[in-house]
């Protein structure tokens, strides 16, 4: 939809195109080229209230990919200094999910840094943008509070697996996978802390399928597999270099690779809610998948697609992780 409209040029009435274009490169892993762009958008001096925090969200999650918290802590700090007392400072949830993010990675990096002072700061900012208020027009907001919740909960050191569960469950539920990702990648962290390897295992490899290109992300699943001896499925394998999957029309019936994941299943027998929880998405997506490749396959029934899965050698070792989940 961007692609359509958007010019190489910044200008007055074009630059929240490019700011739009500078987030969806964040969210899908891209942590050099979309600072400088929004450096640029800021310098244009078109902003209002609004906009220092959605400079500072994408800032931040760049910073935070490159392993520097502080720059992301600070770059909220300013954002926040500017939005004080605006309406528009509840616009900054994702942003302070990240500040938190930051302040918990600061203190992985620096252990004698002080979580007290940080988590006072992090809820003070939280109380006075009123970010995570509940609200029925903010379902995003919610989701980040629970992530900032959970960031909370790593930077203390306590309750970090049920706060893991319930932020890695909403994304799903709202379909945003690489945020599910993210929470799922640190829900596995703390089983493998608990000793619950196979737990782990288990969330670790959900995560890296949907991960997907996120390269940044998949490079720390990956990484917490190898510390801790975790196996990742040769099906979630696809790592910066190997190849890109196949066009659509290159796999049988012309189905997407999205849609070869969601059939595996449904041939092992797996519900919709089953389907959703192993590949972050809600039950309603996995429905609508699921019409897609009946139309597809040109069957009527989950049982007939399930004999055309089986027919593709599509089943094999998925019965048994079905029942799993």
């Amino acid at each position: 939809m961007l692609a359509e409209h958007l010019s190489h040029d910044l200008t007055a009435y074009g630059w929240p195109l490019h700011m739009a274009r500078a987030q969806l490169a964040i969210c899908s892993g891209e942590d050099t080229w979309p600072v400088p762009r929004v450096e640029d958008i800021e310098a244009l001096g078109y902003h209002n209230d609004e906009m220092p925090t959605w400079y500072a969200e994408v800032s931040s999650e760049a910073d935070l990919w490159r392993g520097r918290p502080r720059a992301a802590w600070l770059a909220s700090e300013r954002a926040l200094a500017t939005v004080r007392g605006s309406f528009w400072a509840w616009r900054g949830s994702q942003m302070l999910a990240n500040t938190a993010r930051a302040a918990a990675d600061m203190v992985d990096l620096d252990r004698a840094a002080d979580r007290t002072s940080l988590e006072r700061t992090l809820w003070q900012w939280a109380g006075e943008t009123a970010s995570f208020e509940p609200h029925p027009a903010r379902v995003i907001c919610a989701a980040s509070g629970l992530t900032f919740k959970a960031e909370v909960a790593r930077l203390r050191r306590d309750g970090e697996e049920p706060a893991w569960r319930a932020a890695k469950s909403m994304w799903a539920e709202h379909g945003i996978p690489h945020r599910a990702a993210y929470t799922g990648w640190r829900l596995a962290e703390c089983l493998v802390a608990s000793g619950r390897r196979r737990d782990a295992e288990t969330e670790l490899a959900i995560a890296h399928a949907a991960a997907d290109t996120h390269v940044p992300l998949r490079r720390e699943i990956e990484a917490l597999a190898r510390r801790a001896r975790l196996a990742l499925p040769p099906s979630t394998a696809l790592s910066m270099g190997e190849a890109s999957p196949a066009d659509p029309a290159d796999h049988p019936y012309g189905l997407t690779p999205r849609e070869l994941e969601v059939l595996k299943l449904l041939g092992a027998g797996a519900t919709n809610v089953q389907i959703g929880d192993r590949l972050y998405m809600s039950p309603k997506t996995a429905s609508v998948h699921v019409s897609a490749i009946l139309r597809k396959l040109g069957v009527t029934g989950r049982v007939q697609a399930a004999t055309v899965a089986e027919r593709l050698g599509l089943l094999a070792g998925e019965s048994q992780e079905a029942g799993r989940s």
